[in-house]
């Protein structure tokens, strides 16, 4: 599937601009699976963390990479368990998430529109008095933890609710000014990890 998510997104950027952020028991394994992209985009996380970590983590190494371009620089985060079956509309749709979050300094997240009541997955409430249309951009409310089944199907009739797909775009600007406000904590250690980076390179 990591094959898969990679050349789904191959023929909107290069594979030098393809990073993969995994951990040091399956990274001989990817790079085997994807010999085209360069060994050093394959992101080892020094330890088992959260999300906001990895995705802070990678996003200092790119960050680092390209900050001589002098332009902002996106980062799409994509998970390599996602099933899509139009690879086309996706691309259009990330295409379209990225100039969102040029063009605003938005974190932009991906969506699922609910087709049943999940008791498996978060949702995202939508800040939208209408009925929510595909591909279309909307401000976010508030995320939803799992919930039961009642509450899943309320949300699902309601239709304000999305399933959280778990999938961003976003600048590094953008990303770690909110990390300053809302995790202190991580920012703390990404300056301290950005400052490691800096020497080696």
């Amino acid at each position: 599937m990591i094959r898969e998510t990679v050349n789904r997104v191959l023929p909107i950027i290069s594979a030098d601009k393809v990073f993969i952020a995994t951990n040091i028991l399956q990274a001989e394994e990817i790079k085997k699976e994807l010999p085209d992209i360069p060994e050093e985009n394959i992101i080892i996380e020094p330890s088992f963390k959260d999300t906001e970590a990895a995705i802070g983590y990678t996003s200092l190494i790119i960050e680092e990479k390209f900050k001589n371009l002098n332009e902002k620089i996106e980062v799409v985060v994509l998970a390599s368990d996602h099933l899509i079956k139009n690879d086309e509309n996706f691309r259009q749709i990330i295409l379209k998430g990225a100039e969102e979050a040029r063009e605003n300094s938005t974190i932009v997240t991906l969506g699922i529109k609910p087709d049943k009541p999940e008791t498996g997955y978060g949702y995202i409430e939508v800040n939208n008095n209408e009925v929510l249309l595909l591909d279309e951009i909307y401000r976010v409310r508030r995320f939803r933890e799992k919930p039961n089944k009642e509450t899943a199907e309320q949300y699902v009739m309601s239709g304000k609710y999305l399933w959280n797909s778990g999938m961003f775009i976003f600048t590094t600007d953008t990303i770690f000014k909110n990390f300053e406000v809302l995790m202190p904590e991580h920012m703390e250690i990404f300056n301290k990890i950005r400052e490691e980076i800096s020497k080696k390179r």
